[in-house]
């Protein structure tokens, strides 16, 4: 009997032990879960980020196969123009002076990675050069446009303007980027077509009851026929920004103020 209860009591005791080391066990056996389980989401996520660049660098790559030598679509651009360089007495804003113009389109050749291309095109192309302070831009007997003031029996000024009309072909190199960017620059000839300067502004009649708009116009400014900007764009699906520069005078040194215009603004596809 005395041996039974022995047996009984070491066996007791033998599975208090196997509890006790069970319970000391738990926590880092807890632990060891929570570990696996966190390193398992670190690595899915991982897999899950390198799979979604795999798919837009796929895409990407997919896209670019698409492409193929040949004619492309045009784009309209709106931006405000500035004087470099210009004479003192040209004052001209910023804000008031803009450029407007269109690219009908023309015909890219892509490199064989199909990533970027080189390409012609056909443009036409306005500028406004204005002032808008007390001076006007006035023609003289010689043919020269030079800077006065308004006259005397002018009550309001409104604004002085060179306007320039081209033509012009660009020759841009442009690179095709991930997620539908792209950026290119350009060499872009112009042909200075038509050039002429208008000014605006107000007087009272002898009754100095009625205003009356005056316009003054002249033609033949004598302007560059031939021009070279440098223009450098980017732009997301078909909306982009763009800056441009002409190291050419606008007008002939001997037949006017001499500046170089710049310009910046925005441009959509079409």
């Amino acid at each position: 009997s005395s041996d039974v209860c022995s047996s009984d009591l070491m066996h007791m005791l033998s599975l208090k032990s196997i509890l006790v080391s069970m319970l000391i066990m738990l926590p880092a056996f807890v632990s060891a879960q929570d570990s696996i389980r966190t390193n398992k989401i670190v690595v899915t996520d991982t897999i899950n980020k390198i799979t979604k660049v795999d798919t837009h660098k796929n895409r990407f790559i997919k896209r670019l196969k698409q492409k193929k030598n040949g004619l492309y679509g045009g784009n309209v651009y709106f931006g405000f123009a500035q004087a470099i360089n210009a004479p003192k007495e040209v004052n001209l804003s910023m804000s008031a002076s803009n450029e407007i113009g269109f690219e009908l389109g023309g015909y890219r050749w892509f490199n064989h990675k199909k990533s970027q291309y080189f390409s012609v095109g056909l443009g036409f192309d306005w500028r406004n050069f204005r002032m808008t302070g007390r001076e006007r831009f006035v023609q003289n007997n010689k043919g020269e446009l030079v800077v006065e003031g308004y006259p005397e029996s002018a009550t309001s000024t409104i604004s002085s303007r060179i306007k320039v009309f081209s033509v012009n072909l660009p020759f841009r190199y442009t690179f095709l980027l991930p997620q539908k960017w792209s950026m290119d620059v350009a060499a872009i000839l112009n042909f200075n077509t038509f050039a002429s300067a208008e000014s605006f502004y107000k007087v009272q009649d002898e009754t100095m009851q009625v205003k009356h708009h005056v316009k003054e116009s002249y033609k033949d400014l004598h302007q560059k026929v031939v021009t070279v900007d440098f223009m450098a764009r980017v732009h997301w699906r078909g909306l982009g920004l763009y800056v441009k520069y002409s190291p050419c005078k606008v007008i002939n040194q001997d037949f006017g103020p001499s500046f170089t215009p710049i310009s910046t603004g925005i441009m959509l596809g079409i």
